[in-house]
């Protein structure tokens, strides 16, 4: 039987975190498939040292066919399918049982799926890496109040930068990720806050606001998949749920532990008073009024109800 290999590149930081997502996708499908499938998962030094330096972004990679497989953040796909970027809305998803509801659901696959209507790549599952987003800081934060006019690192995605200024922040963008989303920069005195998940932090301080979902998609070059026989698409599909399932049951143990250790690693954790994250909500649920028409009609509404 022909082999089939698929080169998976990892581009996110921390790698662990997306090697351990890509080892139990391997480990999935080489029990659904005979070991009929070789997975080569590559970090970017693995795969410049094997293939030269890359000259595409991560998702023009796998568009063009240079990589089969990758794992990145909801907001870059939105760039493709800008219905994706809907999953970075603020207080979206009320809780972890009702995230498995929409992502393993209708929604979460139907938007899977039509991904391949605007680009030659289709999800296959949803992983947290890191789950719900907190801020992190060197100094404490322990009220709204505080949140005003602060310097907060914020990703590339947009509608978690309006979050951001919707609450009074000044936003600035990370300049990479290599730094766990900008604890260099705080510690420089260039921020003074980075919007975050608990495992990317490495601070001092943490604000748990828990404001939304930190949410990245497995996708796979959609005119590899189309090449494959319906019982290894079948596979790969099945394999990528699980792993996905995996990911998002670790990240919610590693929150846990995080908040075990927290004192012991010297980091001090601050929530909000019932006052102060009403307002918080609130002013976040202006971003709707900017956002919600941009997306499929109902989207949003079908995920509240689930």
């Amino acid at each position: 039987m022909k082999t089939v290999k698929i080169k998976w590149l990892i581009a996110h930081h921390p790698e662990r975190l997306f090697l351990r997502t890509a080892n139990a996708f391997a480990d999935a499908l080489k029990n659904k498939t005979n070991s009929t499938v070789e997975l080569e998962i590559l970090t970017v030094p693995m795969y410049k040292e094997k293939y030269g330096v890359p000259t595409k972004n991560l998702l023009n990679l796998l568009n063009d066919g240079d990589i089969q497989m990758t794992q990145t953040e909801v907001s870059e796909y939105g760039e493709w399918n800008k219905n994706f970027m809907a999953l970075d809305l603020p207080f979206l998803f009320r809780d972890h049982d009702h995230c498995t509801r929409v992502l393993e659901g209708k929604i979460g696959q139907a938007l899977c799926q039509n991904l391949a209507n605007n680009a030659n790549m289709r999800g296959l599952a949803f992983t947290y890496s890191g789950g719900f987003r907190v801020i992190g800081s060197n100094a404490p934060i322990s009220s709204f109040d505080e949140l005003k006019n602060l310097r907060v690192l914020v990703s590339r995605s947009p509608i978690n930068q309006d979050t951001m200024s919707a609450v009074g922040a000044t936003v600035s963008r990370h300049k990479a990720e290599l730094d766990n989303y900008g604890y260099a920069d705080i510690a420089n005195g260039v921020a003074d806050a980075t919007e975050t998940t608990y495992i990317r932090f490495q601070g001092k301080n943490v604000l748990k606001t828990n404001h939304s979902m930190f949410l990245t998609t497995i996708a796979i070059n959609e005119d590899f998949f189309q090449g494959l026989d319906s019982e290894l698409q079948q596979a790969i599909k099945e394999a990528a749920l699980e792993a996905g399932h995996l990911e998002r049951q670790w990240s919610i143990e590693d929150a846990h532990e995080f908040e075990d250790k927290c004192l012991e690693n010297g980091v001090s954790i601050n929530e909000l008073s019932a006052e102060d994250n009403t307002k918080f909500y609130d002013a976040a649920m202006s971003v709707y009024g900017t956002w919600e028409e941009k997306f499929m009609p109902g989207m949003i509404k079908h995920i509240r109800m689930q």
